[in-house]
């Protein structure tokens, strides 16, 4: 970290300017650390599909008898699965849509931090231009003070 701040500060020696360059490298280095969460968060759902809903459950008339159609119509009961009522391709789209919803939450967090970071860094770098201006100024009017 202590080299890319060296770098960020280029030539410029004072405390102030390698305070605000290891800020930008921070900034920076969390930048990417932030960069590959995301896309391990993506890689991990499509490879892994880790974010799949739980199986369907058979539900139990004696804990909710509201729920059991056959009861409510007086013939004996059976169960109602919950996989019932989607097709195999319908159950499919809605345990992608559940992954889907869980990872844009995910990566609007990831994203919300990102912007952060990178506001950090890009305001340390502007102080840090700013520091650079004002020694080439100063350098420059002593190198006119010096010729006249």
């Amino acid at each position: 970290m202590e080299a890319l701040a060296r770098i960020i500060a280029g030539e410029v020696t004072s405390a102030i300017a390698f305070e605000h360059a290891s800020v930008a490298a921070e900034a920076e280095v969390e930048l990417g650390r932030i960069r590959d969460a995301k896309r391990a968060l993506i890689d991990r759902t499509g490879i892994f599909d880790s974010f799949k809903t739980p199986r369907p459950f058979l539900t139990d008339p004696r804990k909710d008898p509201w729920l059991m159609s056959a009861t409510v119509r007086g013939r004996k009961s059976q169960p109602i699965k919950a996989e019932d009522f989607l097709s195999p391709m319908q159950q499919e789209e809605a345990e992608r849509s559940v992954a889907i919803k869980r990872v844009l939450s995910e990566l609007t967090k990831l994203s919300l931090y990102e912007k952060r970071a990178a506001a950090r860094r890009d305001r340390t770098i502007r102080k840090l231009m700013k520091i650079k201006q004002a020694l080439v100024s100063r350098v420059e009017k002593e190198d006119s003070s010096k010729v006249n």
